[in-house]
């Protein structure tokens, strides 16, 4: 075992019994467990709870939106349960048990985990996976928008072969967008999550999407520059037109007469 933790029922703390106990519990729950095999259920109920942590990055042009995202997945793990005297909850890590193969669909980069995830198993064999991904998702964007539509869709690998049909999504998964999320160039102006369940000539398929609205801040510096824009195209337009303002009369008379006096002193030399 890589990792594991432990957490007591109560605060009577008996050093001895104890260890004896958070013994005996890792060998009755994972002796002989196979965390390739699922849960021996019909199907498997999946409850994500999505947070949005950070946008990153938004690039327009190459259609990439980049957001960090807090995590949590819950599901029921038969083969984890045990009776609880003292160790009520076990840590590990995610190679010692089974988890479900959620992967971002419209990913256009490898996700990146930020700091390494836990999976925290109770004595009724509830699980809950807590993650915090870094992901780049493919945004079909417009750059002459103010505002734009971005997605973030959630699915089994197992979709891709056609044969998933023993795990779902559950229908109180939930995506929130925290009180202390900032950005200074984008905000986001409406939210949803979406679950759906699909079904085709081959089987069925569970997703979940995240809609996002995304409009852009305009900041000081961006008006400064669209003032400038317009006062600059303005002076062309006056001057394409023949009409010269006075200050560009004057320059004009200086120049003339600077050339007029050097040309003197060549005549004269």
């Amino acid at each position: 075992i890589k990792y594991t933790n432990c957490q007591l029922t109560d605060s009577n703390f008996e050093k001895d019994k104890f260890k004896e106990e958070a013994s005996q519990t890792f060998n009755l729950v994972l002796h002989k467990y196979n965390p390739r095999i699922r849960p021996p259920r019909a199907y498997i109920d999946i409850l994500m709870q999505i947070t949005l942590s950070h946008i990153r990055h938004f690039d327009i042009h190459k259609q990439e939106l980049q957001t960090v995202l807090d995590i949590n997945i819950f599901w029921k793990d038969g083969r984890l349960e045990w009776s609880a005297a003292k160790v009520q909850q076990i840590i590990v890590n995610e190679s010692i048990i089974w988890t479900p193969d959620i992967v971002i669909t419209n990913a256009v980069a490898p996700s990146r985990s930020l700091f390494p995830s836990a999976l925290k198993i109770n004595s009724s064999g509830n699980v809950q996976w807590t993650r915090k991904e870094e992901v780049t998702t493919f945004c079909k964007t417009y750059p002459d928008e103010t505002s734009q539509n971005c997605t973030i869709s959630f699915g089994f690998l197992s979709n891709s072969r056609h044969d998933q049909s023993d795990r779902f999504f559950n229908e109180s998964s939930s995506f929130t967008v925290p009180d202390y999320f900032s950005n200074h160039q984008w905000d986001i102006d409406n939210h949803t999550l979406a679950k759906l369940d699909r079904e085709d000539t081959k089987g069925y398929y569970s997703i979940v999407d995240i809609k996002l609205l995304l409009t852009r801040i305009e900041s000081e510096f961006d008006t400064t520059l669209d003032s400038t824009s317009v006062s600059t195209q303005t002076t062309t337009c006056n001057s394409s037109t023949g009409r010269i303002s006075p200050i560009s009369i004057v320059l004009l008379l200086l120049c003339l007469c600077s050339i007029n006096n050097h040309l003197g002193l060549v005549i004269s030399r």
